[in-house]
């Protein structure tokens, strides 16, 4: 895997979040010592995710704090022992007394600071999953993007280099009398004996049948092979020939034929 293919895999967003495995998070630290682009990236991740917790901080209702403050002082007072002050000195219960006040309070506003931490770290956390999937989601598919851009860009490179070389023919086959529009182009490699097909104008077939490249050689027709479309924007690579005087098109059953229909035949063209 690639350092491109590896950022874009999501591990490094399974490690900000702490959803890596430990096999996982040692290779991760260990990579970001070598590689910079991975410590930016992961860097890149938990800004993002700051951002998203600041954007989305909520503050807990009105009156939540003395409501959670009177339900837990009630309790509290409702599971506390009665101390036995039969033998106690007054100043000592006084003491005592106060004592176990503040500390009920205390209590009660610890619980009270935990409970709305809580709630307002729990609704961050979802609204930054919720936000960090979509952003993933978008990642993913704008790579799967350029990948097909990349494959694309090479297999026109590819094109253009075959149809540059010296080697490579072009021979337009042009529409017989019954099929006088139709055109296709053939561009062939007499060095290499590769044979390319472009279609410039065919109807589209019926349903069952499919269209079938010959080349005439030694004035014998051989199959070249299937036309899979009959509109695309690329070459369509067909068999290699070392020879032939003539290519022409027909229209075959889908699958093709071991011999050409001469009635159906909609181009033609000699070399």
């Amino acid at each position: 895997m690639d350092l491109n293919e590896y950022i874009l895999s999501g591990i490094l967003e399974d490690y900000v979040m702490g959803l890596a495995s430990e096999d996982q998070i040692a290779e991760i630290e260990k990579q970001a010592e070598l590689q910079p682009e991975i410590r930016n990236e992961i860097r890149k991740i938990q800004e993002s995710l700051e951002i998203y917790a600041s954007s989305f901080k909520m503050d807990p209702p009105e009156g939540l704090k003395e409501r959670v403050r009177s339900d837990l002082f009630k309790e509290i007072q409702g599971t506390m022992p009665e101390p036995d002050l039969t033998d106690e000195d007054p100043k000592t219960r006084i003491i005592r007394f106060k004592y176990t006040k503040w500390l009920a309070a205390a209590s009660v506003t610890l619980l009270i600071l935990s409970s709305i931490l809580n709630v307002n770290l729990f609704l961050k956390l979802k609204s930054t999953q919720k936000q960090l999937t979509a952003l993933i989601t978008e990642k993913e598919y704008l790579a799967q993007k350029m990948k097909e851009q990349e494959i694309i860009l090479t297999k026109a490179q590819d094109e253009q280099n075959f149809l540059l070389q010296a080697e490579t023919r072009s021979i337009v086959l042009q529409g017989l009398p019954k099929f006088p529009d139709a055109q296709a182009t053939v561009f062939w490699n007499t060095n290499s004996s590769e044979v390319y097909l472009t279609i410039n104008n065919l109807p589209v077939p019926e349903s069952g049948k499919q269209y079938q490249l010959w080349a005439i050689v030694d004035g014998v027709p051989v199959d070249a092979g299937i036309l899979n479309e009959t509109k695309s924007k690329f070459l369509q690579k067909m068999n290699n020939f070392s020879k032939a005087q003539a290519f022409a098109i027909t229209l075959e059953r889908k699958g093709g034929n071991s011999t050409p229909t001469l009635e159906a035949m909609y181009v033609m063209g000699k070399v």
